[in-house]
């Protein structure tokens, strides 16, 4: 019988890299990989004190997303530029870097430390680098009580580096297209499949205070099309949707029901502010300038359902179905009006 030898420290440190890949890529959402990166970081590497920074997109700024260690919160929610200091520099170069003593190396800015009264004496620093981009940088410090990083604490800082690059570049992505799937493909407001989840969110946030829908309809639409084609109708309903984006007040969202269906949800609105909103588009939606062929315009006119919950409905469904039946009223006694349920 031949005994299987153990593990090697260096098979061990193989093994738990490969995990960190494994667990970091399983993720889809940024949130969930920032929380498998601090997990994973503490856990392999065991850094008394280290940051993940985040670049922030269309700033040349780098920001605190993760903080660990004795001055944590002194740092949290600060940024440093790109070039500056030693993460900066890494950022910028794109090339992981180790100071054994940051007193014999230009690159590092002490500006942290003199806010903190942390002395920092070594470290390690790693860019988050996917698709030729930098993300970020994690940086891991030492204080001069303790002992200074080494090549190989470099190496293993790398590599979790990668992994993490490209777990927080697929969950954008994720995010990306999860987002493009919620919204109309004519206009910036959402589609209609995101109307129930969004009201289900809405409702569960709540707390006890209102929430209001207002539901309408574009009067005699169909003339419209029957008069000038579906390509004008699309151009039409696209501009409706832009009209209507740039009109939701902050906090609340706007959805293309179908058609010429539209839906706002006002969170924390009750049944007066929401007859306002819907009045006041109602008012705007006269006036709103659609052009036809031939280089005229035409306006148009809309009929409005409102519904607050809880009064007119505790579910979702309740709020959606009490809104259209209000919608459908007025469509029935003389349409271009709003009603409440």
């Amino acid at each position: 019988m031949t005994d299987t030898a153990p593990p090697t420290r260096h098979e061990l440190e193989i093994q738990s890299l490969l995990d960190i890949g494994k667990t970091l890529t399983s993720r889809l959402r940024q949130d969930e990989v920032l929380r498998a990166i601090f997990d994973k970081t503490s856990e392999i590497l065991k850094p008394r004190d280290w940051t993940l920074f985040l670049k922030d997109s269309g700033s040349p700024t780098l920001r605190f997303a993760i903080t660990v260690g004795r001055v944590a919160e002194r740092l949290s929610g600060q940024s440093i530029a790109v070039g500056e200091g030693v993460a900066g520099w890494v950022a910028r170069a794109g090339e992981p870097l180790l100071v054994e003593d940051v007193r014999l190396d230009p690159r590092f800015a002490g500006r942290f430390d003199k806010e903190t009264g942390f002395e920092t004496r070594s470290l390690v620093a790693a860019p988050l680098g996917a698709s030729g981009d930098v993300l970020g940088v994690i940086e891991l410090v030492r204080g001069p009580e303790e002992p200074p990083f080494t090549r190989q604490d470099l190496r293993h800082l790398s590599v979790v580096a990668e992994y993490a690059a490209i777990a927080i570049l697929n969950a954008r992505q994720f995010e990306r297209i999860e987002q493009m799937a919620r919204l109309d493909y004519l206009s910036p407001l959402y589609n209609s499949r995101f109307v129930h989840d969004a009201l289900s969110a809405t409702f569960a946030s709540a707390a006890g205070r209102p929430v209001s829908l207002v539901f309408f309809d574009i009067d005699r639409f169909k003339d419209f099309v029957d008069r000038h084609g579906h390509i004008e109708a699309s151009a039409a309903l696209s501009r409706i949707g832009t009209f209507v984006h740039g009109s939701l007040p902050s906090g609340a969202m706007g959805f293309r029901f179908g058609g010429d269906e539209f839906v706002v949800v006002l969170p924390s609105a009750d049944k007066p502010a929401a007859l306002e909103f819907a009045r006041g588009l109602r008012a705007k939606l006269r006036e709103f300038p659609i052009p036809v062929p031939g280089g005229g315009s035409v306006t148009l006119t809309a009929s409005f359902g409102v519904a607050t919950a809880p009064e007119d409905g505790g579910t979702p469904e309740d709020l959606l179905r009490r809104a259209d039946e209000a919608m459908y009223h007025v469509k029935g006694s003389g349409k271009d009006a709003v009603k409440s349920a």
